[in-house]
């Protein structure tokens, strides 16, 4: 959808991409020295009307609720509320005045209700407004999350007081719901989930109304969190904490708090980092002086920026594994500074994995659990939103692990020096020698799409 949006804003005169940048591209950490897998995606603007921004954004948000759920309401419950704006539709040229008019009654409503019932709470609200091609209008109602007293008659008497208290809309665009045990994280979604509003207006093809609307919803403030809940992300922030998964890849798991890495150097060039004392990798001093931005207006660029690290992730095979930020990534560029960055926290990255490991690096049983996964990435053709390519040697490593975890049916057959097909043997197999290079023949692999490949 974000792509979707920034085309349409393109073709229009409306940019939504970071100028003096191409993409944004993720390297994945860690891997052998001198070589690299990448995604390589558009670098938008930080602009919450691109879903995929504000999914970013809202999964913290997620993650603290859901911490608030499990921790903070002993005695309570949550329900999700929808609950209606305005008392009819409105028009493109109406929608600046319709925001204010619906917040100011959201507000109005929220104070009574919590004076009235002293045990209610409203934790988050967003304001949604979602667009109708064939009327060219737009619907204005929140979606609200709210604690409420553990007792049977509590959802009704919440539902019967919103009724009473509403001053827009029809009664009948109202719905409060418990938040079950099994669906909370399902239930916050949908509370939360980002707006589709600019895709609908793209997907419909109408330009004026979509330029107006990028104008009119830009510095809108459409989600609010309140009371406890606006307490605890207060407090999460000034101790210097973060809410993590038990287990990171799923999305339902227990969460807790943890504290921001904290990572010193020491005089001897060690870092210590939990606990533990990491040597530092040697960084060339040739890196040079920092790469400038693009000046607004400007379309000027430089290659190879470094931007930073993400937060380390979890990865098929119970492996955790970094990325590394760079924009204009171009590994054939005369700009070395952050390729020059990207391979010292590479170093790193290889010397975390083996003290958590307690082997030594070894980039076939990095890569085995998720070369199939990585093979299907470089090799899609149906793709818009976003390049992937790798180094030759890692592209030839991939195919042959994805090849020994293929059915045997679906293995590629290769031609033999005799004219026939043969299956190409897995690396490792009976008659191979087992302390052979992988990367012998890398040389004769080349990148999967170039870096031309990627849109705009």
């Amino acid at each position: 959808m974000s792509y979707e949006i920034a085309a349409f804003g393109k073709e229009h005169g409306v940019n939504l991409l970071r100028r003096g940048v191409k993409t944004v591209t993720q390297l994945l950490l860690p891997m052998p020295a001198g070589s690299y897998f990448a995604e390589h995606q558009l670098a938008y603007q930080h602009n919450k009307i691109l879903p995929s921004l504000a999914l970013q954004d809202d999964a913290c948000i997620r993650d603290q609720m859901r911490y608030f759920h499990q921790t903070c309401c002993p005695e309570s419950e949550l329900v999700t509320i929808i609950m209606p704006a305005l008392g009819e539709r409105i028009q493109i040229d109406d929608l600046k005045a319709g925001i204010g008019k619906a917040i100011d009654h959201y507000k109005r409503v929220r104070k009574k209700v919590e004076r009235k019932m002293p045990s209610i709470e409203f934790l988050t609200s967003r304001l949604e407004m979602p667009f109708d091609p064939e009327t060219s209008d737009f619907y204005l109602h929140f979606h609200i999350i709210a604690k409420i007293p553990r007792r049977r008659r509590a959802r009704q008497d919440l539902e019967d007081c919103i009724q009473e208290k509403l001053d827009l809309g029809s009664t009948k665009g109202l719905k409060v719901e418990w938040i079950t045990k099994g669906a909370v994280g399902r239930a916050i979604d949908y509370s939360i989930k980002p707006s589709k509003t600019a895709w609908q207006i793209a997907a419909s093809g109408q330009s004026e109304i979509f330029k107006k609307y990028v104008e009119t919803i830009k510095g809108a403030r459409l989600f609010r969190s309140h009371k406890s809940f606006s307490k605890l992300r207060s407090d999460i922030r000034a101790n210097k904490t973060r809410v993590i998964r038990e287990a990171p890849r799923d999305m339902n798991s227990p969460v807790r708090l943890a504290p921001h890495i904290d990572r010193t150097q020491h005089q001897n060039g060690s870092y210590q980092s939990n606990g533990s004392d990491v040597e530092r990798p040697q960084v060339s001093s040739e890196r040079g002086p920092p790469t400038p931005e693009g000046k607004e207006g400007s379309d000027s660029r430089r290659d190879n920026t470094f931007a930073g690290l993400t937060n380390p992730r979890a990865l098929p095979g119970n492996h955790i594994a970094g990325f590394a930020v760079m924009s204009n990534f171009d590994p054939a560029s005369s700009d070395r500074g952050g390729l020059k960055l990207y391979e010292h926290y590479n170093t790193f990255a290889r010397r975390a994995w083996e003290i958590n490991t307690g082997r030594q690096y070894d980039v076939i049983e990095f890569l085995r659990p998720k070369a199939l996964k990585m093979v299907e990435a470089l090799t899609a053709t149906d793709v818009h939103y976003y390049t992937v390519s790798c180094s030759p040697d890692i592209r030839m490593l991939l195919e042959r692990l994805a090849e020994e975890q293929a059915p045997r049916g679906d293995r590629a057959l290769w031609p033999t020096e005799g004219g026939g097909m043969t299956e190409r043997e897995p690396r490792g197999s009976p008659g191979k020698n087992e302390n052979s290079d992988p990367f012998e023949d890398a040389g004769e692999v080349l990148e999967t799409r170039p870096l031309d490949d990627v849109p705009f």
